[in-house]
């Protein structure tokens, strides 16, 4: 047997290195592909990885991009699409996810100029028309999005993405939840173990405030599909709503390990420390947010959280927090936000008593939720710091109407009546604070004023005599006793 030269040995071993290397890419492609088509993008993110470093094809370069677009690594998605398509100028599936990217973008003119490339392709590509219909909808072109996956109907009237599309689109709308829960649950009666569609129910039953479907609704969407990270925000948002702050917190961590080129996980986590006073942790965890993703919506609303909520001895540094409040809430576009971020912002305006910046966001509430006590109770109180009794009397009674039983409601409106010299109606004011509370001082301080004013004293004097059995030595109602008796 003739002996292998050294020369020729190095090339078999080369040789079989490319060989078994190639085998290896080719199965890690494999296995890539199959983690994304079932939605395992965290786990195909490490298998694609090293293949898109040699292999500039379409195939490997798209499944890439769709991983991190999945996973919120929006810029190099990006990159990766562009690479997928210098291969293929007609990859549909690459176009789309280059119009996905220019939606959440919020550049919507472009990211249609690629959806129109890859239905050019594609006409009755459905994945692309939906993907069209939600941009529209991202831009609150209602009709324009039901027009597309209506067409999109028409070629497939079987397929439940499209209903759940037509449910997104609706849920969008606002003003009729029946119809998108209709089409949410056509789409699970075509297909079962759709998550998504659960997802979607979850969405109106939260908007509805039927917080137990909801939160069953997103329960089956996890159990349908235990990666499907927007399932695990929107629980994490319902548990602290719920004030369950260590468990949202938790659901929370779970998105961002499943969107871990995304920060929105790391602001939500941030928010569930500053609702437990935690401001400090809270600042620092956004300032990382921030430093990574400057844009960040959320980053940039929690942050005007924290700065509003923190107390400041020193009044020029108060105004300050409000004022850096302020300057965070403005990175945040309006129309993005939700009714308690317009509040808070709104309040923020109040307590530097810049009273008609205010009032526009007050009026946006309204517009999303026409229902909500705590829009029409925080409207009452700035009228209220303007001594604008009739207007904040006005939009207390129609927050106690909706539902607010805060005693401070009660107070507020007491007060207003007072001044007003609605005194009966004061009196029936202070008496609701009384029906679940009879022992509150203030109350029966201000019952027997409006009393005393009518000149009801006996009724004056046995309320303020009530005060003295809680509080022997309370000394102001001491002396207004005294007075009282000497008339």
């Amino acid at each position: 047997m003739s002996k292998i030269s050294g020369k020729n040995l190095i090339l078999f071993l080369y040789f079989c290195f490319l060989f078994f290397s190639n085998v290896y890419s080719q199965d890690n492609l494999k296995k890539g592909i199959d983690a994304v088509n079932r939605g395992d993008y965290v786990s195909a993110l490490n298998l694609l990885k090293d293949v898109v470093k040699s292999n500039k094809d379409y195939e490997p370069n798209y499944y890439y991009g769709e991983a991190l677009l999945s996973t919120g690594s929006l810029a190099d998605a990006e990159k990766y699409f562009n690479i997928a398509l210098k291969d293929d100028d007609e990859g549909v599936l690459a176009l789309k996810g280059m119009g996905e990217i220019q939606t959440l973008n919020k550049d919507y003119a472009n990211a249609n100029s690629y959806f129109k490339k890859a239905l050019k392709v594609d006409p009755q590509n459905i994945p692309v028309l939906i993907s069209q219909a939600a941009m529209y909808s991202a831009q609150g072109k209602i009709d324009d999005a039901i027009q597309v996956l209506t067409l999109a109907t028409t070629y497939s009237k079987e397929d439940p993405a499209v209903y759940v599309g037509l449910g997104d689109a609706w849920y969008a709308r606002g003003t009729t939840p029946k119809l998108a829960i209709d089409y949410y649950q056509k789409a699970i009666k075509l297909k079962p173990n759709l998550a998504v569609a659960y997802y979607g129910l979850g969405r109106v039953y939260f908007k509805q405030k039927k917080y137990n479907d909801a939160i069953d609704a997103f329960n089956t969407a996890l159990v349908k599909d235990p990666n499907f990270a927007p399932a695990y925000l929107e629980m994490g948002k319902l548990l602290y709503f719920d004030h369950d702050y260590e468990k949202a917190a938790s659901v929370f961590k779970k998105y961002s390990q499943l969107k871990p080129g995304s920060q929105e996980g790391n602001s939500y986590f941030a928010k569930t420390l500053y609702a437990e006073g935690k401001y400090d942790e809270a600042l620092a965890l956004l300032t990382d947010v921030l430093k990574i993703d400057p844009k960040s919506e959320t980053g940039n609303l929690y942050t005007a959280y924290i700065y509003a909520a923190m107390e400041q001895t020193d009044s020029l540094k108060q105004i300050e927090n409000y004022n850096k409040s302020i300057d965070y809430f403005k990175k945040v576009p309006v129309e993005t936000m939700e009714v308690d971020d317009l509040l808070k912002y709104a309040n923020v305006y109040v307590s530097l008593k810049n009273f008609d910046d205010a009032v526009p966001l007050y009026q946006k509430a309204v517009k999303l939720d026409s229902t909500d006590e705590n829009i029409y109770y925080d409207y009452g109180k700035m009228f209220f710091a303007q001594e604008k009794f009739d207007s904040a009397l006005s939009y207390l009674l129609m927050a106690q109407n909706y539902g607010m039983k805060k005693q401070s409601c009660y107070i507020y409106a007491g007060l207003c009546d007072f001044y007003l010299k609605k005194y009966e109606d004061a009196i029936l004011q202070f008496k609701q604070i009384l029906s679940t509370d009879d022992k509150n001082t203030f109350a029966y301080t201000w019952i027997g004023k409006c009393y005393f004013v009518l000149g009801k004293t006996d009724e004056a004097i046995k309320s303020y005599e009530t005060i003295l059995t809680y509080d022997p030595q309370n000394a102001e109602t001491l002396d207004v006793l005294k007075k009282i008796k000497k008339q």
